[in-house]
């Protein structure tokens, strides 16, 4: 199998500063987040690891050093994924105001371990939109807090924490 070898791309950013408006003026640039020092393939392939496999941040950094050949410290690592929720929070927002409108939602919770310690993953599903939530507490007040006042029909195997909701919230409720 042949290596793979980083591209770099160094970018060249003129700013100019408008004395009327106040403001630094400066082009966008369309595949990296702003302020980022790594394009956006990277950003989510840096991302895929702890959300999708359970690594921590730690095994992050050396991942991506020893297969990919980029070297992330730890705190950048950190870094690059706050500025990712920061670039993606509004669409957050609009997935969950578009789940808490729908007419109907599954619902599921499983075991997630972060760095060794059990965690519950929520999904929230509907026909068009779902979210998922990792929460250590695995009662019914994270699907509470993170679904206010939805006011369709709740899905879900039975789970105790969603029969807790449903005497909480008057929702109707269907088994799967």
């Amino acid at each position: 199998m042949p290596e793979m070898v980083p591209i770099n791309t160094q970018y060249r950013i003129q700013r100019r500063y408008c004395k009327r408006c106040r403001i630094i003026i400066k082009p966008d640039i369309s595949n990296a987040l702003h302020n980022a020092t790594l394009s956006i393939r990277t950003v989510i392939i840096l991302a895929y690891f702890p959300m999708s496999m359970g690594m921590g941040i730690d095994n992050v950094s050396a991942t991506m050093k020893n297969v990919l050949g980029i070297h992330i410290s730890e705190g950048e690592a950190q870094n690059i994924m706050s500025q990712m929720w920061d670039a993606l929070e509004s669409e957050y927002w609009k997935l969950l105001d578009q789940i808490q409108k729908a007419s109907y939602m599954h619902m599921i919770s499983t075991l997630w371990r972060i760095n060794g310690e059990n965690h519950n993953m929520w999904a929230l599903v509907t026909r068009g939109e779902a979210i998922f939530h990792i929460a250590k507490i695995k009662g019914h007040e994270v699907t509470l807090e993170i679904l206010g006042k939805q006011n369709g029909r709740d899905i879900h195997d039975g789970h105790s924490a969603f029969e807790t909701l449903a005497s909480k919230t008057g929702h109707p409720q269907q088994y799967c």
